[in-house]
């Protein structure tokens, strides 16, 4: 159904990402994050075309969309958009991780494994050609004890959207109904950055205590040294920096696989 992308990132030295390995499972992303609050909330800030299809606001809304999407007919226009507009999302929060130094990088069986975020607060996991997840991590639903296969998806599209206080995640009494948004877009986005932020700062340093952080990717880059306010974030949004000399960037170099002579990059907390 969805026609997969390929994303020129920049400063990524690998070439093109494709913004997911398979249709299915772009899907389950969509679902497990865009249309499962209190995610929801955000993303239909962050996604343009995300109110001409689904009420953010209306669970109902949300979960009739998303068993639409793994019907026999699905809604193929309205899930292409809002796929390219998660897309466009992820290949920014890419962008901005790299820039920043907003990123580590963790060695796993099947290869180097990157995750960083970018200034809307949107966490990225992906590897050298492929996208592998893209949250708002500051109100990311955990999955359950026992995550649903995909075969069960049409009788439960959105597995996610009842352990939002699994684990000691909870909201705020104000947020009870959903997450607090301001009419102020900048403000908003700023509250998502600080919250996911903070979470990332742990997911980093748990990274490291366990052991999953080499060497070659064990720096975080500003984030380390605490969360930006308010100021320093809107100058950080606003840079568009060309990238820096290969030399001058160990950050995406491994030890496996050094950068060619256009390399690149940073990290981030």
């Amino acid at each position: 159904m969805l026609h997969l992308k390929q994303a020129d990132v920049p400063r990524w030295p690998f070439g093109k990402l494709a913004v997911f390995a398979t249709p299915d499972t772009a899907l389950r992303h969509m679902c497990d994050h865009i249309l499962t609050r209190p995610e929801a909330h955000y993303w239909s800030l962050l996604i343009p075309a995300y109110d001409n299809w689904v009420e953010a606001e209306n669970d109902d809304a949300l979960y009739r969309f998303a068993r639409a999407l793994w019907s026999s007919r699905p809604p193929a226009s309205a899930a292409q958009e809002l796929y390219e507009g998660y897309g466009n999302v992820i290949v920014q929060a890419i962008g901005e991780a790299i820039l920043h130094g907003w990123y580590w990088v963790e060695e796993e069986v099947d290869g180097l494994c990157y995750r960083g975020m970018g200034t809307t607060g949107v966490y990225v996991i992906w590897r050298e050609n492929t996208v592998q997840t893209a949250m708002v991590l500051g109100y990311a639903a955990p999955p359950g004890e026992h995550p649903t296969p995909t075969r069960s998806r049409r009788k439960d599209p959105l597995p996610r959207q009842h352990t939002w206080r699994y684990r000691g995640a909870r909201l705020r009494q104000e947020e009870a109904s959903f997450p607090l948004v301001k009419n102020d877009l900048a403000e908003t986005t700023y509250h998502t950055f600080k919250k996911s932020a903070r979470r990332l700062r742990k997911e980093y340093k748990n990274a490291c205590h366990t052991g999953q952080v080499g060497d070659f990717g064990s720096r975080l880059g500003s984030l380390l040294g605490g969360v930006p306010d308010f100021q320093t974030w809107q100058e950080l949004r606003s840079r568009r920096q060309p990238a820096p000399a290969p030399a001058e960037n160990p950050a995406l170099q491994s030890p496996h696989r050094p950068l060619n002579n256009h390399a690149v990059v940073h990290r981030y907390n």
